[in-house]
């Protein structure tokens, strides 16, 4: 630490050390009997104690005459000569002055480091050693009254820090009180919610299985009624079988016209309507028509042209997209759905049927509505069999017959187009159908993408294990001749559609949906007859197989495919 040097005013030092220095030169006056008058005093302490100061030099005058007379007394009782007590009270007078003086620079110096913080304690020493023992010090006694100030002041400090502390600890309590009450209360609110959580999740699931009970007794119900007028038909079929054999003994050429009965079955191109009545046309203002599109590329300007004369009939128009394509020529009002780019023509029909129909047809008009299902593309470019498509209005008669479905080829010519003309084919197939696969289809003349999945699935090695894949326990029974419809246009009337379990159309939706380009779509265009179309009766069956003398196709891609002639 530096040492300050120079002169200290007194007007910047502490009151205790003004005090100090007051004491320590009182203490040199007395012990050199040197009398320092008031304004001397008042000079040495400039600015206060002026009080305490006049008091001490009253006390201290009082004090001097009383041991004045002391020493008189005194005096005269000893019997050493006065000139040897005046000698040695020269004597003790002069080296108390030596001392005093010794004192005073010892005190100046003392003074000079409290300056520096230490003067507190040594002032109080030297105080101490050079006060006389026997006279009451009234510095001290005011030092320890301020001392004693000061203790109360400190006890004040303490006692409002404690109570500061106190109020500081109350406050904190109550804090980390209400913290603990808020998270008590956020986490009986998180309990809460989570067993709100879980009686939702708990409700969902009994809903859903509610919801499955529902649905199962459903299909439960439908496979029941499907019993009941299956054996009602049967005992009809019994009853009244002596009408049947004048029916089949009639049915002998199902080409022909003429035969009411069988006309036309071979090809599926005429059928009779329920009554049996003659030629049916539908009147198209009490008909319901709805049309799904498959779009992919192609625009629909053709449309137009298509349905031309039932504009009023059809009730609504549902395009599916799938390629990004933008969709020009749509007709006014149609709706327009993007998919992902899978499963073709085939996916889009499944995913209407299990999505899209019930918005479109109301309830109760199911026995007067009709779907088509329709390609972006109708042009002969896109005819992979055939010559040419059936029309609109041919469809619509098909599709609201007996039958309930109609095919937009026509399959005589359209399978078989390079054969010669004495090679008539049929719209049916026999069981060997089920053998029909596919390693690979080239055919993509417009380039369509295949996004990379493989053609072929291990899942399905041919027709058959893919229709056991849709569960024949709910599917119809294969019978023993189907009706095939190649192409991927057709119509169907909504009762043949409803006749079909809800699971078989969700099913071949899920199958169809692993790629683009995939075989599973080649077995679905050949079931959609099947699904969609009225099963045959056995006088219908034995007529087609006697007309065809069982001659079947067992190559690829036609395995199963009824034939009459040189095939």
């Amino acid at each position: 630490m530096t040492r300050r040097t120079g002169k200290i005013s007194t007007a910047t030092l502490p009151l205790y050390v003004k005090f100090l220095m007051i004491l320590a030169i009182i203490q040199v006056f007395i012990l050199t009997n040197y009398v320092i008058t008031e304004d001397e005093v008042l000079l040495l302490t400039e600015e206060g104690t002026n009080k305490s100061v006049s008091e001490y030099l009253e006390n201290r005058s009082r004090a001097r005459n009383g041991n004045e007379k002391k020493e008189k007394n005194k005096g005269k009782k000893e019997t050493v000569p006065a000139t040897k007590k005046a000698s040695n009270s020269n004597n003790k007078r002069s080296s108390e002055i030596v001392v005093s003086k010794e004192k005073l620079a010892e005190n100046e110096r003392k003074l000079d480091e409290s300056a520096d913080g230490d003067v507190v304690q040594n002032t109080h020493r030297s105080q101490s050693q050079s006060q006389p023992q026997s006279q009451p010090d009234p510095m001290e006694e005011i030092a320890k009254a301020q001392r004693e100030q000061k203790v109360n002041k400190e006890r004040e400090v303490a006692a409002q820090l404690a109570a500061m502390t106190k109020r500081v600890n109350a406050t904190r309590i109550q804090k980390e009180q209400q913290a603990h009450e808020r998270q008590v209360a956020e986490e009986a609110q998180a309990a809460a919610a989570e067993q709100h959580h879980q009686e939702a999740q708990a409700q969902a699931y009994a809903n859903q299985i509610a919801e499955e009970k529902r649905k199962e007794i459903r299909r439960q119900e439908k496979r029941e009624e499907a019993r009941l007028v299956k054996e009602a038909r049967q005992l009809e079929i019994t009853e009244d079988r002596h009408i049947e054999e004048e029916f089949v003994k009639g049915c002998k050429c199902v080409q022909c016209k003429e035969d009411e009965v069988c006309g036309g079955l071979w090809k599926a191109d005429r059928l009779p309507t329920i009554d049996h009545d003659k030629d049916y046309t539908p009147d198209p203002h009490s008909l319901k028509i709805h049309i799904v599109v498959s779009h992919c590329k192609s625009d629909l300007h053709w449309m137009s042209k298509f349905i031309k004369g039932y504009e009023h009939s059809i009730v609504s128009t549902h395009i599916i997209t799938k390629c990004g394509a933008p969709v020009h020529g749509a007709p006014e009002g149609a709706t327009i759905q993007e998919l992902p780019n899978v499963g073709r023509c085939d996916h889009t029909y499944a995913y209407y049927i299990n999505n899209i129909l019930d918005e479109k047809v109301k309830k109760g008009e199911e026995n007067d509505s009709i779907v088509f299902f329709l390609k972006d593309d109708m042009s002969s470019k896109n005819m992979h069999q055939g010559s040419a498509w059936n029309k609109f209005d041919s469809m619509v008669q098909l599709a609201s017959s007996d039958n309930g479905f109609a095919c937009g080829v026509p399959p005589w010519d359209s399978a078989y187009h390079n054969y010669e003309e004495s090679c008539s084919c049929s719209a049916y197939h026999d069981p060997n159908l089920l053998t029909f696969t596919i390693e690979e289809y080239d055919r993509n003349i417009k380039g369509y993408d295949d996004n990379g999945v493989d053609f072929m699935s291990e899942n399905y090695p041919n027709l058959g294990s893919f229709y056991n894949h849709l569960d024949s326990e709910k599917a119809l029974p294969m019978p023993k001749l189907v009706q095939v419809c190649y192409g991927g246009i057709f119509a169907a009337s909504v009762n043949n559609l409803k006749r079909t379990d809800d699971s078989i159309w969700k099913m071949a939706e899920e199958s169809l949906t692993r790629g683009n380009n995939i075989h599973e779509g080649h077995y679905m265009e050949r079931l959609w007859g099947h699904l969609m179309s009225k099963p045959l009766e056995q006088y219908q069956i034995d007529a087609i197989k006697n007309h065809a003398n069982d001659n079947y196709v067992e190559q690829f891609p036609f395995n199963g495919l009824l034939c009459k002639g040189d095939c």
